[in-house]
């Protein structure tokens, strides 16, 4: 039983910490809802370099920093404590008196007044709502203390200065945007205030005379007694009016279109048509993988919600595998009947199998055209079980499912930090990770050191090489047909830089998913960044969607003004429209790449009706013709014609006139490893020319491919 239960905060995986203030401790509940002490409920006094649970604590506020330290607003004992992920408790701010000193020194040298709330941000700085002595302190990174809010006085003042010549008023809750900009509940002032970037304090809600003030400007509104406050992903703050007894929100103008999900985190929706054909009604507990099948159907690996859902163009929901449950079971059966344990990647193979990476349940499991499910890799105990079959290897935390030719399935075995592949005949291999030569760029691929994450991306690049999301070591790295890695962006570093430049001196942090458009371009989904990256075929990287300064969830707008949150895995429709899985946000976003221009589709064109036409859209207010549009047909690069003269092959193929082409063959069908003929070719006309000069290979299979340049 909880008692008087004072903050929460949830980690990136989705467990759920709770201030149990009135029991002295701090408590957990898991994703499989079980709850566990996780500090506080000793007897030992501070407990100060031990375990956590062995410490007493009257915990009022939380938070969590990037590397899931816990953080303790410890508000009797005045001081602010940390759990780090071994468990064990130290002090960082405070010294026990209540009182105010020590700005300019070390933060645990210094005294407070009933610290309530605290916060952290990206670089390490750790924020705390020194209520009785009615300032915000921040305590950084060297582990100095200063006051950045608040003079010590209680009258409401200070708006449009200083924050630091401000008076707050039993402040009790900090929390930070992803601008940096910082928000109080100035409680006893009745307001929520914001300390901007470059400190300047303004009220941003409340203050007002006119009553609750709903549907009217936030300013405008009373508020009783605000005590916690919180931003959603998309920029809205909540408030706990707490003597009013309600929850308020203040929020933005939406900017990106939403494809699914309501932004609510559940199940529901299923069998339901959202506005404007969009699926909008379906609620999305953590989507983290999608994929699109040949009629554009959306598949969504719906993860916390134990099912693959689909999308139909017309946006109708339904669940295609899962019952919603979390386990394994389903082998034989309806894949509806299955469990699943939080499944996170999907992909389609040319069968119309449906694909799985039932990730906690260490296992790739298939979903055949009659959906039936069984398991394809994994759930073995034969070790790594590379030259066998995939049934009998043990894999740990598979994700980032892609496709290769034959039909071969590539996939992070992240926690081996392994990328294997699963060829048609059901045997498994290692094709990178597994050495010890550290980052190991061009070296064989399974003599290199992998750092991978449990969303690690994979994906197959035009001519048919590997490239996958090293996500730890913030690098896209490619293993190319002769089993040579590489790095083709990211420089290793966390951070976000290198817009417009070259791609492989730009800072990456913790990429997932990858992606790439029909003409060759790779697209990354930037996790902590925020943003979707995209590498073109001459290796320069740009941003396309979300932006690092976070801001609000903004649809209708530019991709680049609205916020993303923890952007997971990416797809394309047939119409090279970009699908995000907005994971933290809940929603599946599409970008429109080719924005402000109309999409008409043609079905069964060829090279020769490729020229000039006049358009005319017709209405019940009548027509109106188009100026001249212009109908390129780019047809696949198959080859089309192949000669034999004089010891000299020939080939021809249908092209486009500027793209460039690679022509590729191997000696054995049953291979993957194509070998290049000659340097790539530009095409100037619709059709393009090679030639290879027969040699002592008993067979040589061609094929031509689109390179993506580095």
């Amino acid at each position: 039983m909880l008692r008087n239960p004072m903050g929460v905060a949830v980690d990136a995986k989705g467990n759920l910490f709770i201030a149990d203030t009135g029991n002295n401790r701090i408590r957990e509940v898991d994703v499989n809802g079980i709850i566990t002490t996780v500090a506080g409920g000793g007897n030992s006094g501070l407990g100060d370099g031990g375990a956590a649970t062995n410490a007493v604590l009257t915990p009022w506020g939380l938070c969590l920093d990037a590397s899931g330290n816990l953080y303790i607003a410890d508000g009797t004992d005045s001081r602010v404590r940390k759990v780090d992920t071994n468990g064990i408790i130290t002090t960082i701010a405070g010294n026990g008196t209540n009182d105010y000193s020590g700005d300019g020194g070390l933060a645990v040298n210094a005294c407070m007044n009933s610290p309530t709330g605290v916060a952290v941000d990206e670089a390490g700085n750790v924020y705390i709502a020194d209520s009785n002595n009615h300032r915000i302190r921040v305590v950084s990174t060297n582990g100095v203390i200063t006051t950045i809010a608040g003079n010590g006085n209680t009258i409401y003042s200070g708006d449009g200065g200083a924050a630091t010549n401000a008076s707050l008023y039993y402040p009790r809750d900090v929390i930070l945007d992803r601008s940096g900009g910082l928000f109080i509940a100035d409680s006893s002032n009745g307001r929520i205030r914001q300390v901007h970037p470059n400190g300047i304090i303004t009220t941003v809600a409340g203050g007002g005379t006119g009553g609750r003030g709903d549907g009217g400007a936030a300013t405008n509104a009373r508020f009783i007694y605000p005590w916690g406050i919180a931003l959603d992903n998309s920029g809205n703050l909540f408030i706990a009016d707490m003597t009013d007894n309600r929850i308020r929100k203040v929020d933005e103008s939406g900017i990106i279109t939403t494809a699914a999900g309501n932004g609510n985190y559940g199940y529901s929706g299923d069998n339901g048509v959202g506005a404007n054909g969009a699926g909008l009604t379906a609620v999305l507990y953590r989507p983290e993988g999608v994929v699109f099948d040949a009629s554009d159907n959306l598949f969504i690996a719906d993860s916390m919600n134990y099912r693959i859902r689909e999308v139909s163009p017309d946006g109708k929901a339904l669940t295609v595998a899962g019952k919603g449950a979390s386990g394994f079971s389903g082998d034989g059966g309806a894949a509806t009947n299955a469990n699943m344990a939080l499944a996170k990647s999907v992909t389609i193979d040319a069968f119309h199998n449906l694909l799985i990476a039932d990730t906690q349940n260490n296992r790739i499991r298939k979903v055949d055209a009659n959906g039936i499910i069984t398991t394809i890799a994994g759930g073995g105990t034969g070790g790594l079980g590379d030259g066998g079959a995939a049934t009998n290897a043990a894999l740990s935390g598979p994700v980032g499912l892609a496709l290769a030719a034959a039909d071969d399935l590539l996939f992070a075995d992240s926690d081996h930090n392994l990328i294997r592949r699963v060829e048609g005949d059901g045997i498994i291999t290692t094709v990178a990770g597994g050495g010890d030569a550290g980052l190991g760029d061009g070296g064989a691929a399974t003599n290199a050191t992998l750092n991978l994450e449990d969303d690690a991306g994979v994906g197959v690049g035009p001519s048919g090489d590997i490239f996958f999301s090293d996500s730890m070591n913030n690098r896209i790295r490619r293993v190319d047909g002769n089993g040579i890695i590489s790095t083709v962006a990211g420089n290793g570093s966390y951070g976000y830089s290198g817009d417009g430049g070259a791609a492989t001196n730009a800072s990456l942090n913790s990429p997932w998913g990858l992606a790439f458009d029909r003409v060759g371009n790779l697209f990354i989904a930037d996790n902590v960044n925020a943003c979707i990256r995209k590498v073109d075929r001459d290796g320069i990287i740009t941003t396309v969607a979300g932006n690092v300064n976070g801001g609000y969830f903004l649809d209708g707008g530019p991709a680049t003004n609205s916020a993303l949150a923890c952007p997971a895995a990416l797809a394309f429709d047939s119409s090279g429209n970009l699908f995000i899985a907005d994971t933290a946000d809940n929603f599946i976003r599409e970008v429109f790449l080719y924005a402000g221009y109309p999409t008409l589709r043609l079905s069964r064109t060829t090279l020769p009706d490729a020229g000039n036409y006049s358009v005319v859209v017709t209405g019940p207010s009548g027509s109106v013709t188009s100026t001249v549009a212009t109908l390129t047909v780019a047809m696949p690069p198959t080859l089309q014609h192949v000669w034999q003269t004089t010891g000299v092959l020939k080939f021809t193929w249908c092209s486009v006139s500027n793209l460039t082409y690679q022509v590729q063959y191997k000696n054995v069908l049953a291979s993957t490893n194509w070998i290049n003929l000659g340097d790539p070719m530009a095409a100037t006309n619709g059709e393009t020319c090679a030639s290879d000069v027969i040699g002592p290979d008993v067979e040589r299979i061609y094929r031509v491919v689109l390179p993506l340049s580095p």
